[in-house]
């Protein structure tokens, strides 16, 4: 299993998971009932991510070069969004229900528009070196989207302007794989990487302010506790 994502509000019991065996299933977990087992992908799927806005929908990153849009209901699919190469990660924005994000091998990070009745992305976001794994919303910046890629880097796009604009944080030795945002703290990002650290960052000028060293191997999550937003986890292949 390579990526899970409960679902929120009222619908919190349920939970989706992406699998190494491109397989995705969502759980009741009150009754501890399977309600699908979807085969809408042809290789491994890296990312799965619930709706934030729109519960009956989620999406999918797979290296089979696609992130699906679906329905919770029946698994149908509603949008086929082609990339190059495999697509890594995805997420939904926290202020627009249309508005998804993804990350690709080749680099990239694109932006797509669900309400449209295209399937190329309205933004393209330009800047890394090497593969995007992960792309993440912040909660409370709106116009805000922060990626990380194996080129050991973190970039911050602000989409807020007629130009868009990136800060790059440098720090990390190897590939990057984790990020979250600080939901207190609006300007506060974390990081994991394959170099066992956890790095914290000002957003305002790029800067490290906090570097941990507690994992002996590759951090690959990161999550914020949703109602203690000064504690975070992490997960590493240490344990």
């Amino acid at each position: 299993v390579y990526s899970v994502s409960w679902a929120s509000g009222m619908d919190e019991h349920r939970i989706i998971a992406g699998t190494s065996r491109s397989k995705i299933f969502i759980w009741d977990t009150s009754k501890g009932k399977l309600i699908h087992k979807l085969s809408i992908h042809t290789d491994a799927i890296y990312k799965v991510c619930w709706g934030r806005i729109d519960k009956e929908l989620f999406a999918s990153a797979s290296r089979d070069g696609f992130c699906l849009v679906s329905k919770v209901a029946d698994g149908s699919v509603l949008k086929r969004y082609k990339h190059p190469r495999a697509a890594y990660g995805c997420d939904w924005s926290h202020s627009d229900k249309n508005l998804l994000a993804t990350g690709c091998q080749d680099g990239i990070v694109r932006i797509w528009d669900v309400s449209k009745d295209i399937d190329t992305p309205v933004v393209q976001l330009k800047g890394h070196k090497s593969r995007v794994f992960n792309c993440v919303w912040s909660p409370s910046l709106p116009s805000m989207l922060a990626s990380g890629s194996d080129d050991k880097t973190i970039r911050v796009w602000d989409l807020s302007g007629p130009t868009i604009q990136s800060k790059v944080m440098s720090g990390h030795t190897q590939n990057v794989r984790a990020i979250a945002w600080s939901s207190e703290i609006p300007y506060l990002i974390i990081s994991g990487s394959w170099d066992a650290s956890i790095r914290m960052w000002d957003i305002r000028d790029a800067s490290c302010i906090r570097v941990l060293t507690d994992h002996h191997a590759d951090v690959y999550g990161l999550t914020a506790h949703p109602s203690r937003p000064f504690t975070f986890a992490s997960s590493s292949r240490d344990t």
